[in-house]
Parts: structure tokens; sequence; C-alpha cells
């Protein structure tokens, strides 16, 4: 990967002593990429067209967040633009030497957009948000050339000795979920963790999101609804609605990559308050064909021009009506009973 080049952006002010440690720390973990800085640069090159070239041509833009580098002038801010304006993947990382409150960067609201590592704490105190910059390289990388088998050993390794050297304030949770969603290859936690290649991929990610949001929302309005109202639906429907409702889940047999993604959310502490299906949510029959009807109705529902989905700040809670056209849109897909 030698062709893969990472630019380290710093001002020499307030954010050399970081540039040189995280270009070493780059280094003793993706040692077969090229980490570009401006140490690097020799007497009589010209300075900017150089350092244009490099921002330029480079995959992935680290800038160092530091009260000299997002204080004009700043050449930092120079490059930046410059790696906006390549579209270029950028990755802020905010250092003890900025004094700003991050997410809100204070005159530099471009930031705020940006998915960026908080190290205010210091490099060496800050293992969480290493592994999240690890990860965060991982995907780069992979766009550019897939990684291999050696290279998913090494990083479940990296993921082993950060949860032996770190204690629960540096986020051994969240070192623990980076492992599975490294080893099970989640695509849609590729930005949060190291990215390789996929087995559960982000399409599926995504729809197992879908489903879960609609299955909460028509769980939080049934438990609205008074007993009569339950039995309306009943009635509009023609069979009891309570327990495909109430019992979210999916095949573990036929829709194992739905299920586990499920189980990683679920254990990651989204979508907490959904009732599951008995047996951690395997159903142990197919669900997909279901939900994909129920969750093509629930959108035009939610996105609906005429139909305020938030009022006031409170969740919507669905009508009788809306909640028996999302299950009626079941009709000719069910291969089971409700």
């Amino acid at each position: 990967m030698r062709d893969f080049t990472l630019f380290i952006s710093y001002s020499q002010h307030d954010g050399r002593e970081y540039a040189e440690r995280l270009n070493d720390l780059i280094r003793s973990v993706f040692s077969d990429i090229r980490v570009f800085w401006d140490a690097q640069i020799f007497a009589g090159e010209g300075l900017w067209d150089r350092l244009h070239e490099e921002v330029r041509h480079c995959n992935v833009f680290l800038y160092l967040v530091s009260d000299q580098s997002t204080t004009m002038p700043s050449g930092c801010i120079r490059e930046f633009s410059w790696a906006r304006f390549y579209e270029k993947h950028v990755i802020p990382c905010v250092l003890p030497t900025y004094s700003g409150d991050p997410p809100n960067f204070t005159g530099f609201p471009e930031l705020g957009e940006l998915l960026y590592m908080d190290l205010r704490n210091g490099i060496e105190n800050c293992t969480g948000e290493l592994a999240r910059l690890y990860g965060t390289l991982y995907e780069s990388i992979l766009h550019a050339s897939p990684i291999t088998q050696f290279h998913r050993r090494e990083m479940v390794l990296l993921y082993e000795i950060l949860d032996k050297i770190s204690d629960d304030s540096f986020g051994n949770t969240d070192i623990r979920l980076g492992m599975k969603v490294y080893e099970r290859g989640f695509e849609l936690e590729y930005d949060e963790y190291p990215m390789i290649e996929g087995r559960v991929s982000r399409a599926v990610c995504m729809e197992v999101i879908e489903i879960l949001d609609m299955m909460d929302y028509l769980q939080h309005s049934w438990k609205s609804f008074s007993e009569e109202e339950k039995r309306s639906v009943d009635e509009s429907v023609g069979r009891p609605v309570k327990y495909r409702v109430m019992n979210v889940g999916f095949c573990g047999n036929h829709e194992s990559a739905h299920l586990s993604y499920m189980r990683f959310l679920i254990g990651d502490g989204k979508f907490t308050g959904l009732s599951l299906a008995s047996d951690k949510g395997n159903s142990h029959m197919r669900n997909l064909p279901k939900y994909r009807a129920m969750l093509a109705t629930f959108s035009r529902i939610k996105h609906d021009d005429d139909n305020d989905f938030f009022t006031g700040g409170e969740r919507f809670l669905l009508s009788v009506n809306e909640v028996i056209r999302i299950i009626q849109a079941q009709n000719g897909v069910l291969s089971h009973p409700l």
C-alpha cells in the first residue's frame, strides 16, 4: 500500500509534537502506507507547491485541530481548503492545545460537519479514540485495496492489546464491540471501527435499522391504544396482531445476517426498549418479506408531507388507521398466520 498516502496537517507552534507522535503511532500500525508531514520537505523545495501536490494526491487528510491551526493566518487552513476542494477524506483530530468546545467549532463550522477524534486528554491516554482513528484509516485503505486475511488477524491482535492496556474510562466496551464489528464484518459500523471485507453488507445493516425503527413505532403506538382500539385493529386485519407486533425477530436459519446485526445493535445499547421474539430475537420463521411490505407503507406514512411525524419534540404515535394500513401491507406475503 505504498501508493496510499496520509497527509498530516498541523501548526508548528502548538501541534508539532503531536504530529510527530501520531506519525510514529500510525506508522507502527500501518507499516505499508505512506505518511506525509512537512518535516519531509527539504531545503530548496517550493514549500507551497509541494504541500499542494501532497494534499491533491493524498487519500486521507488528518487535520490536527489546535488554537493556532484554526486561527488566521494559518497554513493549515489553506491545506484544509485544498483537501475540501479535492474532496479528500478529512479526519479532524482535536488536540489538548485547542481551547474551543467541539463539536461547536466557533468560527470554523466546517469542522462540526465531520466525524472528529477527541485527543484532548493526551494521545497516550486516548486509546479508544486511537482505535477509532485506526478503524477509519482502514476504511479508506479498503477502498484503495481490499484488506487481506493477514490484516484481519492483525487488527484482532490490535484490539486484544487495546483491551488489555485500557481501563474502563478509556472505553473497553467500545474496543470489544469494535472487535465484534471487525470479526463479523458489519459494514455500516466501519465509520466507527476497522474497515474489512464485509460479510454483512451496508444494505443489510440499513434494512435492519429501518425495520427496527418501524417496529419501535408500532410497539409504542400499540401500547398507547385502548383495549377497544386494539380490538378494532384485530377486526380490521382479520386476525390478532399483538404477538407479531410485540415479538420482533428474524429467522436464524434463513435471515441470519439480519438477526446477527439486530443482536449487535441491541448489545450496543440501541433499540433496547424493543420487545423481541423469545429466543433473543430468533423468530424461527422468515419475516423479511412481511417486514419489507410493511416498511414500504410505513415509509410512505412517515414521509408524507402533510403528516407532522414529530410534534412539539414528542415522539409521534401512529394512529389506529395507520397501524392497520401497515399490518395489512403483509397481505399476500405471509407464509405463517399472525
